[in-house]
This record gives structure tokens, sequence and C-alpha cells, in this order.
């Protein structure tokens, strides 16, 4: 039985593609960073650096981002600097429509069984797990309202420090 107010959706509903890129050259090598399963974002190793960084993926303040083949190890990170960074051009960037899914709610949804479970079920590939944002969206939940959303994960927020 759903609560009164809840909803039954995917998360695709609640989700906005970010595919800006760094064509500008406004960031540089110093801002990329890569999403590590328990650091989150952090710096970018030399070795793995391209030569550009014009189609680099720009992340802002509430966004998340990860590597398509590595999410399903729980690689994906949300970045919490107010400066914005930027990821590969291979990454996914998307944030949330804060109409109908909050990116604190998010952040907690995602360590859920549910997430998890979606996680070895989904994406396609022989040796290497793809799990696209397209894959992602196909992701069934139900929600609660945000004034619940909100409440649930300032309440998980005291009790689960969250990747900074």
């Amino acid at each position: 039985m759903i609560p009164e107010g809840w909803t039954t959706t995917t998360i695709g509903d609640c989700l906005l593609d970010a595919t800006t890129r760094n064509v500008d050259d406004k960031f540089s090598h110093d801002d990329l960073k890569s999403v590590n399963k328990t650091l989150g974002m952090i710096p970018m190793k030399d070795r793995v650096k391209g030569k550009s960084v014009e189609r680099a993926k720009i992340v802002k303040c509430g966004w998340f981002a990860y590597n398509p083949m590595r999410i399903n190890v729980g690689s994906i990170c949300r970045w919490h600097a107010q400066s914005d960074c930027i990821v590969s051009p291979d990454y996914v960037v998307f944030k949330c429509d804060e109409d109908h899914l909050l990116g604190d709610y998010l952040e907690h949804y995602r360590k859920s069984h549910r997430w998890t479970k979606f996680m070895e079920d989904a994406g396609s590939g022989s040796v290497r797990i793809r799990i696209y944002l397209n894959d992602l969206k196909q992701l069934a939940c139900i929600l609660p309202p945000l004034s619940e959303q909100q409440r649930i994960a300032e309440i998980l927020s005291t009790w689960i420090k969250p990747l900074r």
C-alpha cells in the first residue's frame, strides 16, 4: 500500500540530463575530476587525462556524475563544492528536477536496496556492464511529497555522514 500523497513513477521522470561541455575552455586540467566509489569526486590522475578538456562535461553544485561502466559498483557522486568542475566526456552528468525529486533525497535513495538491486539487473555489456542515463531512467520508484523527501533526507543526514 502506498502512503497518501506518495507517487509511483520512474527516476527518469525526475532527472534532467546535463550535457554542457567545456567548449570555451573555461576549465583546465586542474578542474578535471573522476568519481571514486568511497571518496566521491577526486582529482583525475594525470596518467589518464587527455590532451584537451574541451569536450569535458561541466558539473555544477548539486549535480550527479558517474562513469557508466562503474556505476554498478557504486561509483556515482553528487558534487557539493560551490565552484563547478569538469568530468570526462564519457561520464554521465545529470541533475534532479527538484519539482519532483530532491537531490538530497536521491543521494540517500541511491544507497537503498532497490537501487542496488536495479544496478545488479540493469545495463548491457559482456565484460564491463554499462548503465547509461536512459537505463537508469527505467528505475521504478515510489516518491513521497517534496516536504517528506526533505524530512527523510535531513533525518538520514544526521545519522549517515554523506560523501563530500
